[in-house]
């Protein structure tokens, strides 16, 4: 489903602040400093539910990504860390792969199967500033992603399901997103964010939506997925225990009192007998991105590649944001110079990145570089919203009339009142914000809010238990306070303090609560 405001992005979960003083709307009055209304409270936390689902995502070949990826070059290489006092392997391009040099292999043997292989050590925190951006791509696919470092990453995909035609379109999509982006990864699903990440760890993910083979998946799992250390699983593997289903069959309190509570509270977190909470990733409000190049390069079709690469990464943001940029920079960064800088830019503000990819193209096409580059990065401070185009109902022409003659032939057979336009107005009050216009009258230029698509007419009263409201379940709150405070020269005023909320069928709610007593909640919008 659609998150709220957007077209198609999910709406990014933000903490719900206790005690925060509510937004107001320039024109809206504040309310008196003793305002008698409480403020609204967390949803009590529910035992780990059976309705959400969880996608996990384990980078395999980070270390090598964060360094620069695969070159391109057909130049073996491979990224070497130290592991228990020895230079292993820990990610290998597809050139080394290909003579038999992978991840966990000691880099004397990796010298002996390939004489010129390329190494570089490995970096921690390159690594988790791309585990970082890469979570703010994959807020474009569920508006709750969360990293679990040091190369994975956990989204919550149920409210995604409907939007994206199911699970199987959804993971089809995210893994060719993916494979754009150059991450070798493994992927699984699980019902809770614990078992998909265990599964995705192992041989043969998983893609499990059904809470009533959570248990079998989990008991099939070998240990190394639970990432114990490791005297605890060696521990384990010397009483013949190799699989989580053997720990499972233990005594828990034996269990706990030999290896640890929270070993065992992982187990219970891993059933879903045990809530496992997840801090969500917000959206950055800028794009700022660089990337390594495996070697110092002057041929022009990589570095395009390495930025191309770059900008399908802002590409994902932007649909996050829902919306475009019309100019970024491209810096080009050289071991022995200064750095270069291109500006590009596109006659209006955009997100499709073919249409980037060509400006680029162009862009590249003129310069002549001052030395080899080492990296290159695109930066992208300004994200504009995308402005709406007029359109045909149906399609270009219908019974080869264009969209003017055919409002005129509707209103020749049903009468000049039954067919308008639509604008909006600036009014805070949402029942108040539109009016009826001749059909393309284009409407006030100005920044509008983030409201739903469908508003009710007029707005239902929710349910109440302890004073939280319900819809079909508890709500959770997800955004607000938004004050609004308006109208009393025209005698129709309000005074509402509106929050997004969500109830347990993901279900996405513009609700308010009256500032005036009885200070009853009411549903005024629902997101598409």
């Amino acid at each position: 489903m659609r998150k709220p405001g957007q077209s198609r992005s999910l709406f990014p979960t933000l903490p719900f602040e206790e005690g925060r003083k509510p937004a107001r709307r320039p024109g809206s009055i504040p309310g008196p400093a003793n305002d008698p209304t409480p403020p609204p409270r967390h949803a009590p936390e529910r035992a780990p539910g059976r309705d959400r689902l969880w996608l996990a995502i384990e980078c395999v070949g980070l270390p090598l990504l964060a360094r620069g990826g695969e070159s391109g070059d057909g130049v073996p290489r491979a990224i070497v860390d130290e592991v228990h006092g020895a230079l292993t392997v820990c990610a290998a391009n597809a050139a080394a792969r290909d003579q038999g040099v992978k991840a966990g292999l000691p880099l004397t043997a990796a010298y002996a199967l390939i004489p010129e292989l390329i190494t570089g050590e490995r970096d921690p925190a390159k690594e988790a500033r791309w585990l970082e951006r890469l979570g703010a791509w994959c807020l474009q696919f569920t508006s709750e992603v969360s990293p679990v470092p040091p190369n994975a990453l956990v989204l919550e995909v149920r409210g995604s399901l409907t939007l994206f035609g199911g699970l199987d379109a959804l993971v089809q999509q995210l893994r060719d997103a993916l494979g754009a982006l150059g991450v070798t990864h493994r992927l699984a699903v699980a019902p809770t964010p614990l078992a998909a990440l265990w599964s995705a760890r192992s041989p043969q993910p998983a893609l499990l939506d059904d809470p009533a083979r959570l248990p079998d998946l989990i008991s099939r799992l070998p240990l190394g997925v639970t990432g114990w250390p490791l005297r605890i699983r060696q521990r384990l593997a010397g009483m013949g225990l190799r699989r989580v289903g053997d720990v499972l069959r233990l005594p828990r309190d034996g269990f706990a009192r030999r290896f640890g509570r929270e070993r065992r509270a992982d187990l219970d977190r891993a059933l879903g007998e045990l809530a496992d909470p997840r801090t969500p990733m917000t959206l950055p409000p800028a794009f700022d991105a660089t990337a390594d190049l495996a070697a110092e390069t002057e041929r022009l079709d990589l570095i395009e590649h390495a930025i191309g690469t770059l900008l399908v990464e802002l590409g994902g943001v932007l649909h996050a944001h829902q919306r475009g940029v019309a100019t970024f920079r491209i810096t080009l960064r050289h071991l022995d110079a200064p750095r270069t800088t291109l500006d590009v830019g596109a006659s209006q503000p955009t997100r499709e990145i073919p249409r980037l990819k060509r400006v680029l193209h162009e862009r590249l096409e003129t310069i002549t570089l001052a030395a080899p580059v080492i990296e290159v990065g695109v930066h992208a401070a300004r994200m504009v919203p995308l402005t709406g185009r007029d359109g045909d109902l149906f399609s270009r022409s219908v019974n080869g009339a264009e969209w003017p003659e055919l409002v005129e032939t509707l209103r020749a057979r049903l009468g000049v009142r039954a067919v308008h336009g639509l604008c909006l107005v600036p009014e805070h009050r949402p029942e108040a914000a539109w009016r009826y216009v001749e059909p393309g009258t284009p409407g006030a230029s100005f920044e509008v809010p983030e409201r739903p698509l469908w508003m009710l007419s007029e707005p239902v009263r929710l349910h109440q238990h302890g004073g939280w409201p319900r819809w079909e379940g508890e709500l959770r709150m997800l955004r607000g306070p938004e004050r609004i405070e308006t109208g009393w020269w025209d005698g129709r005023d309000v005074a509402r303090d509106y929050y997004v909320a969500v109830n347990p069928a993901s279900l996405y709610l513009w609700i308010y609560r009256r500032r005036r007593a009885p200070h009853d909640w009411y549903l005024h919008g629902v997101f598409a």
